[in-house]
């Protein structure tokens, strides 16, 4: 087997997301968002592994556990979870949280769900940062215990991105079916989906966290790029997530629309097969970093909202290192390096 080197050329952008139009909220009505040019491949959630759908695949399913919006680990289907050991830890479930189809959430559901995480027929595309897990036991009805190969401190964290799904209805339904009509315990349940156009959800009234939804249902709606922003200006979308920075001026021309910029951590990824020449060889690594023009790429494909990090982590995060230095561009100490590889 090959064994692939990833170079990261990462980013942090100042994104020019959300521009919003209040009139939705307001009237507690549907909220019309943009998020992508193009829907899902899946919105079965051990089957997608991609931002853009998990904004989705997140309001249909909940996890054993959430991310809040620091980044900091909260309960959701579990309620609380205990370390008896380096190598298990069990995490007790909420009574009284349903599924859309009226069933209630179970160990087993949980249970049944890391599992096909973990199935290779299943082909979730980030198996590999749960190879780790050795075993998932139910210990009763809303208890679950997971056991790991190694102690893993980042476990919780894994957890937060991991979807449970109905065990019975996935049976029966078979995979395909499921993707169709998916059946999660979040706070939207799914409606219908307009192949290519839009994907609708409507508010689970029966969702566990009292207070919520806000809104009495979501429409994803899909546009080329460049049919956006006249998408927004002309009420057909009540939200973008992503807006080119030259296009910032015109919005804040217009009546009606908020402009909210904040910090989000983006990279751009290629794979390198380092058992050939030139990668290798560490100088031949050390060349392509030097010879990127990473200012470019926040340039003209960021529109100028960004800058360049050293780390993959954002500053203030765990573990993040101010003192790291990006590579610098420098093409004649990256012909050198080149050479000395070859």
């Amino acid at each position: 087997m090959n064994v692939k080197a990833v170079v990261t050329f990462t980013c942090l952008l100042l994104s020019l997301g959300q521009p919003l139009i209040s009139t939705a909220q307001a009237n507690n009505e549907r909220l019309v968002i943009c998020d992508d040019v193009r829907e899902p491949v899946s919105i079965d959630p051990h089957k997608e592994f991609t931002a853009r759908a998990h904004t989705i695949v997140q309001q249909i399913f909940d996890g054993l556990l959430m991310f809040n919006e620091n980044g900091g680990i909260e309960p959701c289907l579990a309620t609380t979870w205990t370390r008896v050991s380096p190598l298990e830890t069990h995490f007790y479930l909420r009574r009284g949280a349903l599924f859309h189809d009226g069933t209630t959430v179970t160990a087993h559901d949980a249970a049944f769900s890391i599992r096909r995480y973990l199935a290779p027929e299943t082909g979730f595309p980030a198996r590999g940062m749960l190879m780790n897990i050795k075993e998932v036991k139910t210990l009763d009805e809303t208890k679950l215990a997971i056991l790991t190969k190694y102690p893993d401190g980042m476990l919780e964290s894994k957890l937060a991105v991991l979807r449970v799904v109905p065990e019975k209805a996935v049976r029966q339904m078979g995979d395909a079916e499921f993707a169709q009509k998916p059946i999660g315990s979040g706070p939207f349940s799914f409606t219908k989906r307009i192949k290519n156009k839009a994907i609708h959800l409507r508010a689970f009234d029966r969702y566990w966290r009292k207070g919520y939804p806000k809104l009495r249902g979501l429409i994803f709606k899909f546009y080329p790029e460049k049919e956006q922003i006249q998408a927004l200006l002309a009420g057909k979308v009540d939200l973008l997530t992503d807006v080119p920075g030259t296009e910032t001026y015109r919005l804040k021309r217009q009546g009606g629309i908020e402009l909210v910029k904040k910090y989000c951590f983006f990279t751009y990824t290629a794979s390198l097969n380092n058992q050939k020449h030139p990668f290798s060889d560490v100088r031949g690594r050390k060349a392509l970093n030097h010879s990127l023009h990473r200012a470019h790429l926040i340039k003209y494909e960021a529109r100028g909202n960004g800058r360049i990090l050293a780390t993959c982590t954002m500053p203030g995060e765990f573990g993040h290192n101010a003192e790291l230095r990006p590579y610098s561009t420098d093409e004649k100490l990256a012909r050198q390096l080149f050479e000395q590889a070859f």
